[in-house]
């Protein structure tokens, strides 16, 4: 009788979990956020106005421009920031450089121009500096595109194909490979010629 009454009750519909990805769905947040996105890397490398005075563009393809982001990426783990003589001496460990070839001077102009991108912030009036976690990842992304898709892909377009290819082929090599296929398809559909 107990399984009759059981069986008699209505079930409550199960508890919905949280979202877990909420934008899912709505292709118009995806689409203006995608919007958003490309609008800023576009305007990377245009010259910006902070406060009164202009400062230039980020340029990923300038060494100088590459090492003040790959230092910022790695100080962006500081609890309470980092000034721009801790920004130069970072530089100087990282890339070899000496403090001649580097000068604080120079790392504090480069994070202005990091600053009116966005990209890392100067709390009230202190000397220090700071990375919001949108501008970390933003730096990453730039730093992973750059340096792990960009270059080698580049690099591979340029190269001539000698010998055999290796036996063993990881899913890193397979991924670069058809890559490197289909930029040669893209280049020749838009008349762009692949060094030989």
């Amino acid at each position: 009788m107990a399984t009759d009454h059981a069986r008699s009750r209505p079930r409550s519909a199960p508890a919905k979990a949280p979202e877990r990805y909420p934008h899912r769905g709505r292709r118009g947040a995806i689409r203006t956020d995608a919007q958003g996105v490309t609008a800023h890397v576009e305007q990377l490398p245009q010259s910006s106005q902070l406060g009164k005075s202009r400062v230039g563009g980020i340029d990923l393809n300038k060494p100088r421009m590459h090492n003040a982001l790959r230092t910022v990426q790695a100080l962006a783990i500081a609890p309470k920031g980092f000034t721009a003589a801790q920004c130069s001496d970072k530089v100087h460990s990282l890339t070899g450089l000496t403090a001649a070839d580097y000068t604080t001077r120079q790392a504090a102009y480069d994070l202005r121009k990091l600053r009116a991108k966005a990209l890392i912030s100067k709390p009230g009036r202190s000397r220090r500096y700071v990375v919001p976690p949108a501008g970390a990842r933003t730096i990453s992304a730039l730093l992973t595109l750059h340096d792990q898709v960009i270059v080698p892909l580049l690099a591979g377009m340029r190269s001539p194909r000698l010998g055999l290819p290796p036996s063993i082929l990881t899913p890193a090599d397979r991924h670069y490979e058809q890559l490197r296929i289909d930029m040669e398809a893209l280049f020749t559909e838009l008349g762009i010629a692949p060094a030989a």
